[in-house]
Parts: structure tokens; sequence; C-alpha cells
């Protein structure tokens, strides 16, 4: 379900939910999938608390550089967590709310949710990215 100013986004992986919480908010993993096709992350800071901060540095094949950053806003480790989203030099910020349902001991469903846009390209290019960078993700799970 997509609407002008949001995105849902419901994916199956073959995974433990634990596995994918950690693949969104460890370093280490993040920096393997997040990004779509072949944009890479060099650098992802994450502070996992409530009102802590991440950012991230993410590299296109033409050699720019896109920094999101935000705040963690929910933590529910390993069910739900929700972080605000603002590229820098924006005054846009969205929300970013993504929960995790275990089907069984090692599938779970992931539904992204991104609200918040003030134009529905702006929100096309994000739908876009979020399905790209989801498609990587089974990589490093």
């Amino acid at each position: 379900m997509t609407s002008e100013n949001s995105i849902v986004i419901t994916r199956v992986f073959a995974a433990s939910a634990e596995r994918i919480f950690a693949a969104w908010t460890e370093p280490d993993l993040l920096k393997q999938w997040m990004g779509p096709g072949e944009v890479t992350v060099s650098i992802a800071e994450v502070d996992l608390t409530v009102g802590g901060s991440y950012t991230l540095v993410i590299n296109d094949p033409k050699g720019a550089t896109h920094i999101p950053s935000g705040t963690y806003e929910e933590i529910v480790p390993n069910e739900k967590f929700a972080f605000s989203w603002s590229w820098a030099g924006s005054d846009e910020v969205t929300q970013v709310p993504i929960e995790l349902r275990k089907i069984d001991y090692n599938e779970t469903e992931l539904t992204l949710t991104h609200t918040g846009f003030a134009e529905a390209g702006v929100r096309y290019h994000h739908e876009e990215g979020w399905s790209g960078c989801l498609a990587k993700l089974p990589a490093v799970l």
C-alpha cells in the first residue's frame, strides 16, 4: 500500500527476526546491504538507543556521496524499531517504522513504512531505493 506521502513494503525473509534486526542495526552488516543496486555504504554509525542517532555515508557508482541520518524513536529488539530519516542538506524529515513478525523459527515478515513525503516524486525515489536495498538484504542473512 502506497499513497502520495507514504510507502509500505512487506517482504518475507528466510531468516530469524534476530538476524534481520541485527542486519538493520549493526554497522558492519548495514554496510553490506544498505543501498540499491551498485550503491555502497562506506560509513555506518549507529547509536542504538531511543534518542540515539545513526548516520550513513552512501556512495553511488557515479561518485556522488549521499548522507542520510536520523534518530531512533522506538526500539523493541527483534520486533520493531522506528527512526527519523533526513538527507544532509535537506530540511525534510520523514519517519521509518519497521516491524518484524516471526512466521516460524527461520522465516520472518518485515514491513517497512516510510511516511511524511512532501512530494510524490520524492516518495517514488525512496520506494525504488528501499526495494533495491531489500533485494540485497538476503545476502547478509
